[in-house]
């Protein structure tokens, strides 16, 4: 059983990335309902999305009322090898990856044992050359490395957000693990803060000043003001209400989007007091907004919004008046897939944790493509949250944080 809220997440963004499965899904769902699999067809004859959205919520949802669940759709989604649109559907929805099994792993096709065996000889051949190529490479990019797994723990930590003040200290909020940590300069951790000191899960955290951190908490409409040097809370906050609420701090300007409403609000801080400016709403973007899930503000004034559903980043005026999007199916090669975090150097130039292509794309001020920095080759996986300071990249990738020259 799942909350209606995650059911319609789930539901838009299977009709957003896998709409053009929608039969292949409602054969897994539903395999005796053809009539009204028809009959939506039918009624909806050239929009696939409208006939997966329709099928979804009319014939699946109703059919299955409170049993309804978003785990269900996840293993059709897994079975139908659909595992992108899987994997976006579990992390929006908070749903931990199910085991895959046996069957799913196995090859569908007629290979013989002896092809099958080749393949195998030709697939740990590669790999071994890239382990290779790894080792060379790592030695030449990477600065250091902080662990970000403590003995506290217990899941390996997956971080939302970086921040890194004047001294060098880090800040990361763990999504996982319920927590803020921060770490030194030589990555010893200095402090931890619960969620239960801060009454919700952690989500994004950014500079204040130099004794200030702020951090955005999930399902909450607060703001929580920490100390830098020991984590402990000093303040709350009051913005608009948000279930995934990401947040960006320059200056007197805060950013905070919720990915659950899609807006992205704009306030001007005064005595850690909040007054609300402007809303981008997603009709505004070219795409429209569908998952905020960072927001960086330059120091030109340009508001970025990296958005995981439609794998682009987006630049704003902080009036709301659209710049450019980069991504959007416009870049071939170049395209962005489930684009994390987002930030820019002192030149403006501007950085994009391009997750699954396991990347760090790097922009000119105005949104044009200049080049790859840190790839999958650089020990880089996966990438999440990014920031730059003391003339480093600081990328949070798997359970650490890489730090580049």
């Amino acid at each position: 059983m799942s909350s209606d809220i995650d059911l319609e997440k789930a539901f838009d963004i299977i009709c957003d990335k896998s709409c053009d499965r929608w039969e292949d899904i409602a054969q897994k769902l539903s395999p005796g309902n053809q009539t009204r699999i028809a009959s939506l067809k039918q009624e909806y004859r050239d929009n696939l999305r409208q006939q997966c959205y329709n099928y979804l919520t009319r014939v699946w949802w109703e059919e299955q009322g409170d049993e309804a669940s978003v785990q269900e759709l996840c293993r059709v989604l897994g079975e139908l090898r659909l595992n992108r649109t899987k994997s976006l559907v579990e992390k929006v929805c908070n749903i931990s990856p199910a085991k895959i099994s046996k069957e799913e792993l196995e090859p569908q096709s007629s290979l013989t044992q002896e092809e099958v065996t080749h393949l195998s000889d030709r697939i740990r051949t590669l790999e071994t050359k890239l382990s290779e190529k790894d080792n060379t490479i790592v030695k030449r990019l990477v600065y250091s490395t902080i662990n970000l797994k403590l003995p506290s723990d217990t899941k390996n930590p997956w971080i939302e957000d970086i921040a890194v003040d004047e001294a060098g200290d880090v800040f990361v909020t763990d999504h996982d693990n319920n927590c803020v940590k921060c770490f030194d300069d030589k990555g010893q951790n200095k402090w931890i803060t619960h969620s239960r000191n801060l009454n919700k899960p952690p989500h994004n955290v950014s500079l204040v000043n130099k004794k200030f951190i702020a951090v955005t908490k999930e399902s909450s409409n607060f703001l929580d003001i920490l100390r830098t040097n020991d984590g402990v809370k000093v303040k709350e906050v009051e913005h608009e209400p948000c279930l995934q609420p990401c947040l960006t701090i320059r200056s007197d300007t805060v950013v905070i989007s919720d990915a659950f409403t899609r807006k992205v609000h704009i306030y001007k801080m005064f005595n850690y007091n909040l007054t609300k400016v402007h809303t981008i709403s997603p009709l505004m973007a070219k795409p429209p907004i569908w998952l905020p899930h960072h927001v960086h503000v330059t120091s030109d004034q340009k508001l970025l919004v990296s958005d995981w559903a439609t794998e682009t980043v987006q630049a704003f005026t902080l009036q709301g008046d659209h710049i450019f999007t980069y991504g959007a199916s416009k870049q071939g090669h170049r395209q962005l897939s489930y684009p994390y975090g987002v930030c820019s150097d002192p030149a403006n130039n501007i950085l994009v944790a391009d997750n699954m292509n396991n990347r760090i794309v790097l922009l000119t001020p105005d949104g044009q493509f200049v080049k790859d920095l840190p790839t999958k080759e650089d020990v880089l996986d996966e990438p999440l949250a990014l920031t730059v300071a003391h003339g480093q990249l600081y990328v949070s990738a798997q359970s650490s944080i890489h730090i580049f020259q």
